[in-house]
């Protein structure tokens, strides 16, 4: 059963009034045989049907997303199994000093506890804390782009968009991590969105350490406890207006490619690879939902 109230009933309550109004003057022109009105009273019975039908159907398709995102988090959550050894600590503590963000996830859980585990696991956190407390130097990652003539694009000059494109969608995490090096100096419209989406839900290290630097470097914003994306989220939160009026004026737009970055981050969901990250991709999810309650982003047709 469908519950209304749970939609923006406002819209498809005004284009049921359209549809049966116009249903109305369609019989009251039949009636008096009045042609030209009865062809408006057909095309506002028309408007308002299809109207109300996109309204009812998006709603329900997003209420479905949320749904499925809500339903997952709950079957998936975790905890550490109490049978975990010393051996397998080190062992996951070597995979987040590699970059894995789900391993680092785990050793902060494991810390809660009390024993030898959780010392082991501490001991495990200081080394990802030394490693990461400083940037790490993309040595040979670059970024290959070509124009129309297939020529190489120099990295500076190779468009946000593509940028923001490649931060938040591609595979390679080493490209993701140079992308956001080049970001850093791009203040430009979504420029920090898609820097935060990146800090909240990449599973790699690397790249959330490297767009951290980059939204402090844009922002002027310096996070106190490393690692952690809680105080970059709470600063764009308090000057988001601000942020949004200082961006640079380009003729170009960019666009968030919110539709297949939403999609790409209900697939990890749904195959529940690393179950720590699902908090941080439901956080992802609800920034996105917000950009677009703000009506920030832009219809591809207006650039």
């Amino acid at each position: 059963m469908i519950n209304l109230t749970e939609y923006p009933y406002f819209e498809i309550i005004g284009s049921l009034c359209i549809f049966i109004i116009g249903i109305y003057f369609a019989w009251d022109s039949y009636k008096n045989q009045k042609r030209f009105k009865l062809i408006l009273a057909i095309l506002a019975v028309l408007y308002g049907g299809y109207t109300s039908y996109i309204s009812i159907k998006s709603s329900i398709n997003n209420k479905k997303r949320d749904n499925q995102v809500e339903n997952t988090l709950q079957e998936h959550k975790t905890k550490i199994d109490e049978i975990l050894t010393l051996d397998e600590i080190t062992k996951i503590g070597n995979k987040a000093f590699s970059g894995d963000r789900n391993s680092f996830l785990k050793l902060k859980k494991i810390t809660a506890s009390f024993g030898e585990k959780r010392d082991a696991a501490i001991v495990e956190l200081d080394k990802i804390y030394r490693r990461y407390s400083t940037r790490l130097y993309l040595n040979g990652v670059k970024i290959e782009k070509y124009d129309k003539n297939k020529e190489l694009i120099e990295e500076n000059d190779i468009s946000t968009e593509t940028l923001i494109s490649i931060l938040l969608l591609d595979s390679q995490y080493l490209f993701r991590a140079r992308s956001a090096q080049l970001l850093k100096t791009r203040n430009e419209k979504f420029v920090h969105e898609a820097l935060l989406l990146s800090i909240f839900t990449d599973d790699n290290l690397v790249v959330m350490q490297n767009s951290i630097l980059a939204f402090e470097n844009l922002t002027g914003y310096k996070n106190r406890v490393l690692l952690e994306p809680y105080g970059n989220l709470g600063f764009w939160y308090d000057n988001m207006d601000n942020i949004q009026k200082s961006v640079s004026k380009i003729n170009k737009v960019s666009i968030l490619p919110l539709d297949k970055y939403m999609t790409r981050i209900l697939t990890k969901v749904r195959q529940n690879e690393k179950e720590e990250m699902l908090y941080w991709y439901s956080t992802g999810y609800e920034m996105c939902e917000l950009i677009n309650e703000k009506k920030k982003i832009e219809p591809n047709n207006w650039r």
